[in-house]
């Protein structure tokens, strides 16, 4: 005869539903200490409203931060990373340039502007190149007279080329002005196009003035002074704007003074850019003056730095080698062969100079 199952006991019909509930538990448990600050990121983003304030509030954190970054002197090495304060402020940049980043795209899901949008993806591409490009003085002169493109920073941050933050820049930011040419970010916009075209292609485009003398440097946030004036100095001396190149190297404001029925300009103290020696300004008017082909101004300008005997020694070897360039241009290139030779006297050994010395030498038959 066969029997009936007996029926559960009560114990194993709790134990049952105990292990129902428990899989579900463990898996919640598990998400939450692996994203839970991106869940708790997602809900306080997606239900406010005030994101955006709130992300112009992080970036305004942000270029504070970075300001002090730009202002650090680069270490010779990467040894002991975790001990060098330029390399934790780096990193500590980095993470929130990628914070940020994660917070725009959660934004974006429901932000109706999508120029806005674009634009705010463009600011934090353009963050992250200042964060890898060394620009200073000594680079800008490099850039401008010999077309150096400006040089990495030391830097333990995961590898991403220059080039294609360069072009992510000038996409996002060339997007942002398709949608509102007037908008309120239309200056870091055509600022972002200039630098990204220029790490991008490598090299130098007249159309990049349109969008350097679309920028008004007052609609740009202070932090990122520095990095204006380099940038529009640099394209501007290239490219033989040399007008557009002094406003930049010595800003004004006008101050509305009844002075003999004329207004007075005075120089505004603190916009002058104040890393720029007046030496490498002499030679960045001498670069602009050259492009523009006019060859006694250039020569006037690059002499005052080759005959001052308290200018380093690249810039005086510099100087000298721009008057071989000029003399080439209106003579013929048999006489800038002694100031080439000057030039490398001056520096003692550099590959640059010799490379140039030896385009201007007879060739043998």
């Amino acid at each position: 005869m066969l029997k009936m199952p007996e029926p559960m006991s009560r114990r194993k019909k709790s134990r049952g539903r105990f292990w129902i509930w428990l899989i579900p538990l463990a898996l919640i448990t598990l998400g939450g200490v692996f994203y839970g600050q991106d869940l708790v990121r997602y809900f306080q983003v997606r239900f406010a409203s005030d994101s955006l304030l709130r992300l112009q509030g992080r970036t305004d954190a942000f270029l504070a931060s970075y300001r002090r970054y730009s202002e650090m002197e680069p270490p010779v090495s990467t040894d002991n990373p975790a001990e060098n304060p330029y390399f934790k402020l780096q990193d500590a940049l980095y993470q929130q340039i990628d914070e940020n980043r994660r917070i725009i795209e959660i934004i974006a899901r429901n932000e109706e502007d999508l120029g806005t949008m674009a634009a705010w993806r463009g600011r934090y591409e353009l963050y992250e190149l200042l964060l890898r490009i060394q620009l200073d003085g000594r680079n800008l002169v490099e850039f401008s007279g010999r077309g150096y493109l400006p040089p990495l920073r030391p830097s333990l941050l995961e590898e991403r080329s220059v080039q294609s933050i360069g072009f992510q820049l000038s996409r996002y930011m060339r997007r942002a002005l398709a949608y509102s040419p007037d908008s309120n970010y239309r200056s870091i916009a055509h600022f972002g196009i200039a630098l990204g075209d220029l790490m991008y292609f490598g090299r130098t485009d007249p159309a990049i003035l349109d969008h350097l003398n679309a920028v008004n440097p007052a609609e740009l946030p202070e932090q990122l002074r520095d990095e204006w004036v380099w940038v529009s100095a640099g394209l501007y001396a290239l490219l033989g704007d040399h007008e557009n190149l002094k406003v930049t190297l010595e800003p004004q404001k006008q101050d509305t003074a009844e002075v003999a029925g004329t207004e007075t300009p005075e120089v505004a103290a603190a916009d002058v850019p104040d890393f720029l020696a007046p030496y490498q300004k002499q030679l960045l008017i001498g670069y602009a003056r050259f492009q523009a082909k006019d060859y006694m101004q250039a020569l006037y300008a690059v002499r005052q730095v080759k005959y001052d005997a308290s200018v380093p020694d690249f810039y005086r070897a510099e100087a000298a080698r721009m008057e071989g360039e000029i003399n080439a241009k209106q003579n013929g290139p048999y006489f800038a062969i002694p100031y080439l030779q000057e030039a490398l006297r001056i520096s003692g050994d550099d590959p640059f100079l010799k490379e140039r010395l030896s385009a201007f030498m007879p060739k043998s038959m």
